[in-house]
């Protein structure tokens, strides 16, 4: 399996990760992964299950740069962060998510985030990234958002009124600015923002 052209297959570690692009060796596990309702529902497929003939197809479409987290004691699979629908104009690109259950409140997917916008800012023509969250969701996770809102990394953008439709019905998406240096720096300070829920980032895509 190959991952975009022109990105490095280098291994990049943090604290409590080790991040690498999407290998053959990681399918079995992320077709797992994202196949799972609680992470299917969040991912870009919006919910839709993912054959295992497909997913090298789908890993690569799309995506500007993609990360697979392994936990750096165990080995074990943690979660899947991407960048995707990259515009070189606004210099923007999509942050997609899939993290492992029983990860949620570990804090480790701000970690992963962290190592995904620095290597995006630093590969890619990018200025800011976003995500796009189901509006019911939002407001459920509006309280745990509150830190990152304080701290600059994530900034409201605005909402898209019925534009997506899911489960039968149509649904308001709020978008969310994501600011890679406020986030890096919450990060080395030892902020509260470490310990922040994933289901913060759940996103609709």
């Amino acid at each position: 399996m190959r991952g975009p052209a022109g990105l490095s297959s280098d291994v990049r570690r943090s604290r409590h990760l080790v991040l690498a692009p999407p290998a053959t060796k990681h399918l079995d596990d992320l077709h797992h992964l994202l196949n799972l309702p609680e992470v299917a529902a969040s991912w870009r497929l919006g919910g839709r299950g993912l054959a295992i003939a497909d997913t090298p197809r789908v890993l690569a479409e799309r995506v500007a740069l993609s990360l697979v987290a392994h936990d750096a004691t165990t080995g074990r699979l943690a979660g899947l962060v991407e960048l995707v629908d990259l515009d070189e104009a606004a210099r923007s690109a999509q942050v997609c998510v899939a993290l492992d259950p029983d990860r949620h409140g570990s804090g480790l997917l701000l970690e992963a985030l962290a190592v995904l916008l620095d290597e995006g800012f630093a590969r890619l023509p990018l200025r800011k990234a976003y995500a796009m969250m189901n509006a019911e969701v939002h407001r459920s996770v509006a309280a745990g958002l509150a830190p990152l809102v304080r701290s600059g990394v994530v900034t409201h953008e605005g909402t898209l009124l019925e534009h997506r439709s899911l489960g039968g019905r149509w649904h308001d998406v709020v978008v969310l600015g994501i600011w890679p240096d406020p986030l890096r720096a919450a990060l080395r300070s030892g902020s509260p923002l470490r310990r922040l829920s994933p289901e913060g980032w759940r996103l609709a895509a």
